[in-house]
């Protein structure tokens, strides 16, 4: 049996009364873990801003050979820049 491996998770947006595809986002992650609406502008750039951070910590982790950081109530991951 062979398996799959996805590359990008997709979002999609569906017409709930005939089921039919309204639009589609790729995003560079291989799964979508939940979904939320944000209404705030200012809330949607903090999100924003803190899953870049991450995905800038996990690329810089990955092009090292690193193993992810253990990451402190103070939000730091106790790395230096």
């Amino acid at each position: 049996m062979t398996h799959a491996f996805v590359n990008n998770a997709s979002l999609l947006a569906l017409d709930l009364q005939i089921w039919e595809v309204l639009g589609r986002i790729k995003l560079p992650v291989s799964e979508i873990c939940s979904v939320q609406i944000i209404d705030d502008i200012e809330t949607l750039t903090a999100v924003l801003a803190g899953i870049s951070q991450r995905t800038a910590l996990d690329y810089r982790h990955a092009l090292s050979g690193a193993s992810h950081p253990t990451v402190t109530e103070s939000g730091h991951d106790g790395m230096s820049d």
